[in-house]
This record gives C-alpha cells, structure tokens and sequence, in this order.
C-alpha cells in the first residue's frame, strides 16, 4: 500500500510447502534501490499475509516521501550502458588505472553516509581523453541493487600526496549501515580501454561513529 502495487507477484503455491508465501517484485524504490523483493508469509491466526520480520529493515530504508503512496518510481535511466555491462557481466577490466577512497559520516540513527572519493592520474588520462565517465554501483551481498550513480572524471587537481596531475570524482551515497558490495567502472572514450574495481564494504552504525568522533 505505501509503494502502490507491485510491478509482479511471485506466489508459492506448493501444497507440501509449510506456509504459503508472496514475494512482491518492485523495479524501483526510493531510498531502498532497484529490484526490490518484499517478502510475506500467511499467518493463519490472522488470516491474511504478514511482512515476514528479515524484510521490516528493509521497508523502513524507503524515504519517508507522500509520493511513494502514489506508486513505484522508476530507476533513472542509465546513460553509460557499456559500463553498466561490464559490472553486471562481472568482466575484469584493468587498462585504466585508477583508485578509490571510501569514508563515513553520520548522516541520520538509521543512516550512513558512504563518501566515495576516485581518482584517475593524469599520466592514464591527459594523453587521449579530457573526461572520463564512471557509472557506480553499489549493492547488497544477495545481489539487490541499492544505488547506481553516473558522474563524470573531468577537472585536473594536483594530488596533495604527490603534487601529480589527476581527474577525480566524489559523491555520497546515504544507506543502512551493513555489508554491501561497490563496484565502479570507468572508460577512456577516445580509445575503449576500460577499468573495474569491485570492493566489499562494511558501513558502520551512527552510534559507532559517534564513538569514534
């Protein structure tokens, strides 16, 4: 009711099943990420089909936004689909050199934020291409999609380290603390070569953070 109808309903109707169970498909939601699985069990006290209790976490990482009860909204449209390839193919691609920095801030009890800071060196990139395009991605261990972002590797900033040339790109990613797996692809558009990273990452909880400031 709070996402509008499911975009399909999966209904296990085995008779030698113990309990009869739905699994409610979303493509999209907000504050949860795509391809969403909501999963309910039929609770004969009841009568009627109850979020099992693995998926109230889940549900309560939805914005709090008037325009879910409208209905599910669409996953963005993806512009760098020869990235999304290589990440969801899983392919290994290392011709562009690069390098990524996570950090974390507080953002709400129930929130993190994931600060992702990449790094391109110049000796890779000023040679064939000004700009290079990133699609990120970052997921939960069991494969759902939290967030995707596409941005753009395009301004030369001396690295404070080394005084060395590089593009970079930033953004944050609110999620629930946890496990969960980033992958970030890259692409020199001029000459093909492309460059994967996958990394697994533990968000911590507010009240860890807090400890630690």
């Amino acid at each position: 009711m709070i996402f509008g109808p499911p975009d399909s309903v999966d209904e296990n109707s085995d008779p030698a099943a113990p309990h009869s169970m739905q699994t409610w498909h979303y493509h999209y939601i907000k504050g949860i990420g795509e391809n969403v699985q909501i999963h309910f069990e039929y609770v004969t006290r009841y009568g009627d089909y109850v979020l099992q209790d693995a998926d109230r976490d889940l549900v309560g990482q939805a914005e709090s936004n008037p325009d879910l009860r409208i209905g599910p909204e669409r996953p963005p449209k993806i512009r760098f689909k020869d990235l999304e390839a290589l990440v969801v193919a899983r392919i290994v691609r290392d011709q562009v050199k690069f390098s990524n920095r996570i950090e974390f801030a507080a953002a709400t009890h129930a929130t993190t934020l994931v600060r992702i800071e990449i790094k391109i060196p110049c000796d890779t990139c000023t040679q064939t291409a000004a700009e290079y395009p990133l699609f990120v991605r970052l997921s939960k261990p069991l494969g759902w999609v939290v967030a995707t972002s596409e941005l753009v590797a395009g301004v030369a900033m001396h690295d404070k380290s080394d005084s060395e040339l590089a593009l970079t790109a930033h953004l944050d990613v609110p999620v629930a603390p946890g496990t969960y797996q980033l992958a970030i692809a890259t692409k020199n558009a001029t000459t093909g070569d492309a460059g994967v990273h996958r990394t697994q990452i533990n968000v911590p909880t507010y009240e860890s953070l807090g400890t630690k400031n």
